[in-house]
């Protein structure tokens, strides 16, 4: 029966004439290829225990022939991926940077954003911060309609309605007409625009005098 060292000496020695006749693996036919990865396949399962997975995270996180690999490997799609977020971000609208911005704020420092073509400030990386922490990180901006904090009556209303429309205050428009809210039966009708004769701050110094006093 043959002793474990002459066991381990053939293998060693198998190995390495493998090693020897085999091509560089980017050279190798399609053929040659897939049975590599198939003895490949087969001994990762041998030497993990069928536990491949953590083979492969201790391999890539753990060793340091691993840890450069995974440098490596990843450092070309994440280039690309955070460039191509930096273009989304530069060619949206203003309000919707913090979507784009928030997905790699808290990865990447404005420094190193800057080195892929990004635009990026100190108080817009701490907006796209706090938009991922209260939204989600990458959601679509929100905002609310702001709520009046004064209401007025139905008489108030009329006023200020009133003084607007009137002729010293406003001109027609002879041609252009537009769909506005009626601020009392709440539909929606056909009224020509109007031209304000004076400037908004005079307009209501005007109020002030004629309808309140």
């Amino acid at each position: 029966m043959p002793k474990i060292a002459e066991i381990n000496s053939g293998v060693n020695k198998k190995a390495q004439n493998l090693t020897t006749t085999q091509q560089k693996f980017s050279s190798q036919k399609s053929g040659q290829k897939a049975r590599n990865m198939k003895s490949f396949l087969e001994a990762l399962f041998q030497y993990s225990g069928d536990d491949v997975e953590s083979l492969l995270k201790y391999f890539f996180n753990q060793s340091n022939f691993g840890k450069t690999f995974k440098k490596d490997l990843l450092e070309g799609t994440v280039n690309s991926i955070v460039t191509r977020l930096g273009i989304l971000h530069k060619t949206c609208k203003m309000h919707e940077k913090r979507q784009w911005h928030s997905l790699v704020a808290d990865l990447f420092s404005n420094k190193e954003l800057r080195k892929y073509g990004w635009d990026v400030t100190s108080k817009a990386r701490q907006t796209a911060l706090k938009h991922g922490e209260k939204n989600g990180f990458g959601t679509k901006p929100v905002f609310e309609t702001p709520k009046s904090k004064q209401k007025y009556s139905d008489e108030e209303i009329k006023e200020i309605t009133d003084f607007f429309l009137s002729d010293e205050i406003s001109r027609v428009s002879s041609y252009t007409f537009k769909k506005v809210v009626d601020a009392l039966s709440g539909e929606k009708i056909d009224v020509p625009k109007r031209y304000l004769e004076y400037s908004i701050s005079h307009c209501y110094m005007l109020f002030t005098i004629i309808v309140l006093e």
